[in-house]
Parts: C-alpha cells; structure tokens; sequence
C-alpha cells in the first residue's frame, strides 16, 4: 500500500491521510505534487509525503512521529519533572 500524508509541523497533526493500491502509484504522486502546490507560502509549515507500508498499522509504527505527539524530553524528562 502508498499512503499519502499531509502533516502539519506546528500542531505535530497529520491533516491528510489516504491509501492508494500499488497500481495506483502515479495518481498518489500527482496528488502529493498537487497538494505541495496547493500550499503555497504555507509550505515550510507542512511535510507531504508518500510512504510505501504493508499496512497502515505497520506505518504508524515505523513512523510514529506522524501520528503520536511529539515530547521532546520523553519518558526520561516526565521522570525528572515529576520528582522535582
């Protein structure tokens, strides 16, 4: 499967998510294209991206990024911050 992506750096959200079957690459990179277009000055404000993945379950492990939110400090800063 190709999935399609647009993410929205400043709220770490994905604003657009579609599938596409393999013979369906070429439509999903006219889309991607189109909607890196469509952006215009907004585009350092956005990624779009495709990504090939056996299942989406699968992407959203791989690149969970797209898909948690983002904490910088991780487990190691939650433990710190909540001792002090």
């Amino acid at each position: 499967m190709i999935y399609l992506i647009k993410y929205h750096r400043p709220t770490q959200r994905v604003q657009h998510f579609e599938a596409f079957t393999d013979a369906e690459r070429d439509h999903a990179r006219e889309k991607r294209l189109r909607a890196e277009l469509d952006l215009g000055d907004d585009r350092l404000d956005y990624e779009v991206l495709i990504l090939d993945s056996d299942s989406e379950a699968t992407l959203r492990r791989t690149h969970a990024r797209y898909f948690e939110p983002f904490d910088p400090l991780g487990e190691l800063g939650a433990a710190s911050r909540s001792s002090s």
